[in-house]
């Protein structure tokens, strides 16, 4: 695997994928480890905060992080095994549930299992498939890019959620 190159995907992207090192897997797996530690023994109200009127709780972050972990799996899946057609977006805010329905230790249980899938499916592309060409909102990605910016999103949101979630 290869990191993808600025002009492989959206540079909307670029944010997500410069600080990431080109072994994508081992970090993968690692990045894992700290998400996992960092949002788990938490308490309700710990859950339950939003630094901001309008903002999401903690909680909502926590599913909005296993939504994109999903979604760009699934693009990855498709654009690896060939598929032209152009993959909707999404409107992230129509995802998020009330906090009051979201179960955390559900959350964690599936961000866990699917990390752990999604470094399996990793682990069994070929060269070739990490390079290959797809449409997804209207934009084309190299392969590769969907897997980096899964990473590069959980970075993002790790950091907002040690420097505005859990605050002393």
């Amino acid at each position: 695997m290869i990191k993808p190159e600025p002009g492989t995907y959206p540079s909307y992207y670029d944010g997500f994928l410069v600080d990431l090192p080109n072994e994508i897997i081992p970090y993968l797996e690692e990045q894992k480890k700290v998400y996992l530690k960092t949002v788990t023994h938490l308490d309700d109200d710990q859950y339950a905060f939003a630094y901001e009127k309008g903002k999401w709780s903690l909680a909502q972050v926590m599913q909005h992080i296993n939504d994109v972990e999903r979604i760009f799996a699934y693009r990855a899946l498709c654009v690896s095994r060939g598929e032209k057609q152009n993959l909707n977006g999404f409107d992230q805010n129509e995802y998020i549930r009330p906090h009051k329905e979201i179960k955390v230790s559900q959350l964690i249980n599936e961000f866990s299992s699917l990390r752990d899938s999604n470094i399996y499916f990793c682990q069994g592309l070929s060269a070739d498939q990490w390079m290959l060409k797809g449409k997804a909102s209207g934009f084309e990605f190299q392969m590769s890019a969907f897997i980096y910016a899964m990473a590069g999103h959980l970075d993002h949101h790790l950091n907002i959620i040690n420097s505005r979630y859990l605050i002393s």
